[in-house]
């Protein structure tokens, strides 16, 4: 069956499903590669790459990442892969204070292993998003010793955001 493109060039046939010769136009030489986590070897490679990168993006001057820093990088099981590796990298350069990334810029859940924010358990009795948020951020802030700046951190967003987000659900602050 030959198939027409639609008109956003999306590589879908009239009826909505990917064009059936796609896939043997892509599939030329087929790579299999490990998982991060199966590469710890490749990690400092990865950073210092990643570091020149964000330098260059933020107009920042950072050397590298301490050996401290590092040994935790190469320890964490990188659900996320090589594009979670980038992520934190771009942060810890943009948050770094000094010239090195040091063990404090890079997320709690990659300091202390086992508070990623995925791999917490408590019970959400919540029927919306609105209600699941305010419940996660209310934990959160729990688990913190309700300190805001530092549930800000554990959650990602900036602290302006727990205030704004606690005022919305009529928390008070």
């Amino acid at each position: 069956m030959r198939s027409r493109k639609c008109p956003c060039r999306c590589n879908r046939n009239e009826d909505g499903h990917l064009r059936e010769d796609l896939y043997y136009r892509l599939n030329v030489v087929p790579i299999a590669l490990p998982p991060l986590r199966d590469r710890a070897e490749d990690i400092p490679l990865l950073v210092q790459h990643f570091v020149g990168e964000f330098n260059r993006k933020h107009e920042l001057q950072i050397e590298g990442v301490t050996d401290e820093a590092l040994a935790l990088l190469k320890n964490y099981p990188w659900p996320g892969n090589v594009r979670e590796l980038r992520n934190i990298i771009e942060r810890s350069v943009v948050l770094s204070k000094s010239e090195w990334i040091e063990e404090n810029n890079l997320p709690p859940y990659i300091r202390h292993p086992g508070t990623h924010p995925e791999k917490l358990v408590f019970d959400i009795g919540a029927t919306t998003v609105a209600d699941a948020e305010r419940e996660l951020i209310l934990k959160t802030l729990e688990r913190a010793g309700n300190n805001k700046a530092e549930a800000a951190r554990q959650l990602g967003v900036d602290v302006k955001t727990i205030y704004n987000k606690l005022k919305a659900y009529g928390i008070e602050a």
